[in-house]
């Protein structure tokens, strides 16, 4: 039987490792993300960022755009790779990978 499972591609990896790498970097632990994110309007558990973050579930784009005002970056920062040079390939679905310039110029 064909399961209807969404298995997460390479975009939706690298939020995860966004957000646990920008929460890390602003000094906050999971419940203080969940604190800020109550005060968006966009409540999460710390369970719920816990999973977030080992990519056990995914966000849609309301939780995207809570997580990056919650932690103070633009949300393509947490869509995209901060390091690496414009030269390295980010790949943005299983199929379709460029360069890092070319996609920060397309996604800006």
């Amino acid at each position: 039987m064909a399961s209807n499972a969404v298995v997460a591609g390479p975009t939706a990896k690298r939020v995860a490792e966004n957000v646990a790498k920008w929460r890390k970097a602003r000094g906050l632990q999971q419940r203080d993300l969940s604190a800020k994110l109550t005060e968006t309007g966009r409540p999460m558990l710390p369970t719920v960022i816990s999973k977030i973050e080992r990519g056990e579930r995914r966000i849609d784009v309301d939780d995207l755009m809570a997580l990056s005002h919650a932690l103070d970056v633009s949300p393509l920062a947490l869509l995209l790779p901060t390091a690496g040079g414009p030269d390295v390939p980010i790949d943005l679905t299983e199929g379709v990978s460029v360069a890092g310039r070319i996609a920060w110029s397309w996604a800006d």
